[in-house]
């Protein structure tokens, strides 16, 4: 990429599918000899007002290593932006100077970081879970007031998520946000294969099943696959329903058959209103015409 400009990068997948494992991934593959890496995570801050005060004093803790003036340019800089009241003089006597001196400021800046031999990656999380004032603010971060040169940012963020708070009723495949990216990366969907895998692989490991309950469970999720990528739909649920299974089996091991354990636990995982009527008998009855009261049927 052109160390010339700044670029955006939106990351974007559904809630759920792994965009901060991506990001972490992204990481992983970056040298360090080459990337300076900043990460800023808006819900960190104490409140709207300050998450762009918060991303300059991050960047300063970062970029202070590198030029000594940048500490100072960054502070003015702010002041010119109205996010701090440098040295203590009020406002609105030097608004004048603020808006006159904002550009040279931000020049400065600019060559600073243009001079880095190293690029400058910021990394953006939780952007999907702000309100629509605090994405405004990281949305003028990215835009304007942080673009200088040599930065790359890398946010990420459910679309239809963001849009949905914006207000924006814009068609599917047009996002105000768009606007605000030179790039978009939509994390590629996995095979359910992968989430059936990863299921199974951690029953092993931390229920430690003897050969008859994990033939169960790998019979059970292999053959329905259908009924599981219903139900749990991405990672996140995977991993929820995960635990939930390993907590509940530990009071009721030996005493219910693992497969059919699973599919209930699916009930609770998705509908728990319907799991507890189950519970409580609301929705089953049994019946006795062979002499078997243990056998229970929908009603």
């Amino acid at each position: 990429m052109d160390r010339k400009k700044t670029w955006s990068i939106a990351v974007t997948a559904s809630w759920g599918t792994g965009k901060t494992s991506f990001l972490k991934m992204i990481e992983l593959c970056l040298d360090k000899e080459k990337f300076e890496i900043v990460k800023f995570n808006p819900r960190d801050c104490k409140s709207t007002k300050h998450i762009q005060e918060s991303f300059f004093v991050t960047l300063v803790s970062i970029m202070g290593k590198y030029d000594a003036r940048c500490a100072n340019h960054i502070k003015n800089y702010m002041a010119a932006l109205q996010l701090i009241d440098n040295k203590d003089i009020v406002a609105k006597v030097i608004n004048f100077y603020k808006i006159w001196d904002r550009d040279n400021l931000k020049l400065k800046l600019t060559k600073i970081f243009a001079a880095i031999e190293k690029k400058v990656v910021v990394f953006i999380d939780d952007f999907d879970r702000l309100e629509k004032a605090e994405i405004l603010e990281v949305l003028k971060l990215i835009d304007s007031n942080a673009a200088f040169s040599n930065v790359v940012f890398v946010t990420a963020y459910d679309k239809n998520q963001v849009a949905k708070v914006m207000g924006d009723s814009s068609v599917s495949d047009s996002y105000f946000t768009d606007k605000f990216f030179s790039l978009e990366y939509p994390i590629p969907v996995r095979p359910y294969a992968y989430y059936s895998n990863y299921m199974f692989k951690k029953f092993v490991e931390i229920l430690q099943p003897d050969e008859y309950e994990q033939n169960s469970i790998l019979t059970n999720i292999n053959t329905r696959t259908s009924i599981f990528s219903v139900y749990l739909p991405t990672l996140r649920d995977v991993k929820r329903y995960i635990n939930q299974v390993v907590t509940d089996i530990s009071g009721v091991r030996g005493d219910v058959v693992v497969g059919d354990f699973l599919l209930i636990q699916l009930i609770k995982y998705k509908y728990p209103d319907e799991f507890r009527k189950i519970y409580y008998g609301d929705c089953l009855e049994s019946h006795s015409l062979w002499g078997d009261s243990r056998v229970y049927y929908r009603k």
